[in-house]
């Protein structure tokens, strides 16, 4: 199993679309393009990923494309996405369902921001549905 969270998601997709592990699990993942701006989209609004990484340098960050869209339709395993619907980037996962396969996931956990969703009982619940397979 592969698992990436945020911008990890991206790394996590490219790695599974290139080496075809048994599952994919992503956690509030970016999609890419627009929401990597790190421009505002208008005077006075930050970008969202500048919104969620307040902390890190945004140019180290942003170093490399990371597109989570364009991987995803390489992974020929079955892709599990959860993402709390209180995230400001939830978009990006309803815009990443475009490209499920039948078998793929998102699951929308309700209440839950970006972080601590391994702490997430519904995340917890399906996580171990998928490890006893």
């Amino acid at each position: 199993i592969v698992i990436g969270h945020s911008l990890g998601g991206a790394l996590a997709a490219k790695l599974a679309s290139a080496n075809n592990p048994k599952h994919l699990v992503l956690t509030a993942p970016f999609c890419g393009g627009k929401e990597y701006n790190t421009r505002p989209k208008k005077e006075g609004e930050e970008s969202l990923i500048s919104e969620v990484f307040k902390l890190l340098p945004m140019k180290l960050l942003l170093k490399y494309t990371l597109k989570t869209n364009e991987f995803l339709p390489n992974c020929k395993m079955p892709v599990l996405i959860f993402h709390g619907n209180t995230d400001k980037g939830i978009g990006s996962s309803i815009k990443l369902k475009e490209d499920f396969k039948p078998e793929d996931r998102l699951v929308i956990l309700e209440g839950q921001g970006h972080s601590g969703i391994s702490d997430n009982p519904i995340y917890q619940k399906e996580m171990k549905k998928l490890l006893e397979k």
